[in-house]
């Protein structure tokens, strides 16, 4: 299942943390044809966990901005989004604040890892923006905003491109509320340590429906995901993720607990990433040419 934390998710953004579950080979002995296949294919599935953990976040902290079940002022939001802040501080590292904008229907928050911190093993260095713009106008709720990434490194791989987000509350009762996000990454790149390039485009849909209690208050959540992934690998040859079953998670696990891809590359034969049928594990299978290996994601 692929990670999918309330608030560790935050910091695994670049993070490659998939293993391929099989016996070692030492580096003197040559790949077998299987192992080149699946070594290529690893490359998509990498780029398909990071991407979930930048549309992870952006749902995670837009999901504040409704978390008074859309009845919100301007001054609450500000006060819910201090809140959030305060308890990620107490779990994670980074500098996070809440930036004032000269707007009032706009929020700023920074995720500052200066010049490099490290955190369970993880190097983290640079900066992500994160803008909301909300909109009070009229019935609906609607808001957007954008992800800035300014020097952004995990592990010495960084992470440009433009990545905005859009949200709208589809629907709200009492103690109910549905809301339907749609994320895009334009001219995204990943450029590893040896300046080797991924260059990708991304669009989700994402629909996430909330439960309230009587004081207005998130007391759970469901999330469905649909989307595709395109671009091309660093040698030049042209990959597409594509998800062919609803990307399944809720507030009561940290990982996608069902949902599948179909991975096509001019360098690998077609692959399926399939996250299960709804265990709250961190497994998840990939199969290449009819051949299942099991993925870990720690």
């Amino acid at each position: 299942m692929q990670k999918h934390s309330f608030i560790y998710r935050l910091f695994t953004l670049l993070l490659i943390t998939t293993f391929l579950v099989s016996c070692g080979k030492k580096d003197e002995v040559e790949p077998s044809p299987e192992e080149k296949e699946f070594a290529a294919v690893q490359t998509t599935v990498d780029l398909i966990n990071q991407l979930g953990g930048i549309n992870a976040m952006a749902v995670d902290f837009s999901q504040q901005a409704g978390a008074t079940n859309g009845k919100i002022s301007k001054g609450r939001m500000a006060e819910i989004v201090n809140a959030r802040i305060a308890s990620i501080k107490e779990t994670q590292c980074g500098n996070i604040s809440f930036v004032p904008s000269e707007s009032e229907d706009q929020m700023i928050i920074v995720i500052d890892f200066g010049n490099g911190v490290t955190c369970d093993g993880v190097s983290f260095k640079g900066k992500i923006e994160y803008t909301i713009n909300l909109d009070f106008s009229g019935e609906s709720f609607e808001y957007g905003g954008k992800l800035n990434f300014i020097g952004y490194e995990v592990d010495g791989n960084g992470l440009s491109g433009e990545y905005t987000f859009s949200a709208i509350l589809k629907s709200l009762t009492e103690t109910t509320a549905l809301y339907e996000y749609t994320t895009k990454l334009v001219n995204g790149v990943i450029t590893d340590k040896d300046g080797k390039k991924i260059q990708c485009n991304s669009e989700y849909l994402i629909t996430l429906s909330a439960k309230y209690t009587t004081a207005g208050q998130i007391s759970s959540s469901s999330v469905s995901a649909t989307g595709a992934i395109s671009g091309t690998d660093a040698s030049g040859k042209a990959f597409s993720a594509t998800v062919t079953k609803p990307l399944v998670s809720s507030s009561s696990c940290q990982y996608v607990v069902s949902g599948t891809y179909l991975i096509k590359s001019a360098a690998h034969s077609d692959a399926t990433y399939d996250f299960g049928n709804g265990d709250c594990d961190n497994k998840a299978t990939l199969t290449v040419n009819g051949i299942s290996k099991t993925v870990t994601i720690e």
